[in-house]
Formats: C-alpha cells, sequence, structure tokens
C-alpha cells in the first residue's frame, strides 16, 4: 500500500504526514507534494521546511525527510494506491491537476494563516502549528484503525 499525502506547497501539512508515517508506521510506503509547490517554491523553501524539520524533531519524529518540496504531477501518482489531500482547496486543485484522479480522501487540516474545525483563530505559529500536527496524527491513526489503509 502506498499513500500519497497532498497539500499545496509540499512544505508543512503532507511533508509532516509524510514524516509521522515513516516514523511510526514504516511498514507502509508514503510520500507527499504540492498542488502548486513549483509557484511558492521561493517563500517555502527553506525558511518553511526548516521549521517543519525542527518541529518535527521537537515532536520526536527524526526521520530522513526530503529537503524540498515536490510538484504534483500525474507521474507521481504512478504506483500510488491512495491519496490523502490535506483539505477542499487542495481537492480541487488536485482535480483539476488530474484528469482521472486516483482514490482519494479530503482531510479538513488548515494551512498557516487558515483555520478548520479543531484549530482556533489567533494562535501563535507553535500552537498552530502543534494543532495542525495533532490533526494529521489524528487522521493518519483513523486510516489504519479503520481499515481504509491495508498493510
Amino acid at each position: 500500500m502506498r499513500i500519497h499525502f497532498v497539500c499545496r506547497g509540499n512544505a508543512y501539512r503532507s511533508r509532516m504526514a509524510e514524516a509521522y508515517m515513516r516514523a511510526y508506521h514504516p511498514d507502509v510506503e508514503v510520500t507527499s507534494s504540492g498542488t502548486c509547490a513549483d509557484a511558492h517554491r521561493a517563500e517555502n523553501d527553506p525558511e518553511l521546511i526548516s521549521f517543519t524539520d525542527d518541529f518535527l524533531r521537537r515532536q520526536g519524529v527524526d526521520v530522513a525527510m526530503k529537503q524540498h518540496p515536490s510538484q504534483l504531477t500525474a507521474d507521481r501518482l504512478q504506483s500510488d494506491d491512495f491519496v490523502i489531500c490535506m483539505n477542499q482547496l487542495v481537492a480541487s486543485e488536485f482535480v483539476a491537476l488530474l484528469p482521472h484522479p486516483p482514490v482519494y480522501e479530503t482531510w479538513d487540516i488548515a494551512d498557516t494563516g487558515e483555520t478548520s474545525a479543531t484549530v482556533a483563530a489567533g494562535l501563535g505559529v507553535e500552537a498552530h502549528t502543534k494543532a495542525i500536527y495533532k490533526e494529521i496524527v489524528a487522521n493518519c491513526e483513523r486510516l489504519l484503525t479503520t481499515g481504509l489503509i491495508h498493510r
């Protein structure tokens, strides 16, 4: 089973999900990319990459993480069994990029500067990131315990 996590810039949410799964569920093959990673590369790389990596290390996730965002392409999805879009905006961009998208699920995980059902407005960057990471972990564990993902 191969899971592909997709966000917009592939510097924050999808990288956190990929790193979490690699660290705590190494038997599941994972990758990640962004629907507009190339367009946001200058602003995300390396500052947000570094911030995300430092945050993950503080959470005990210290696995080999890719150092640069990856742009979502149809070729990157060739061997994927299941795709996770981090929120509805990402899902809309994902479907627009691909004429025949693979099986996917849409989560409700906010990007920086956004709010979601569980991330309150007005949080500082660290608290906001912790809340997003907590959502990612809960969703990953749900996938594994509900049988949506087969190992």
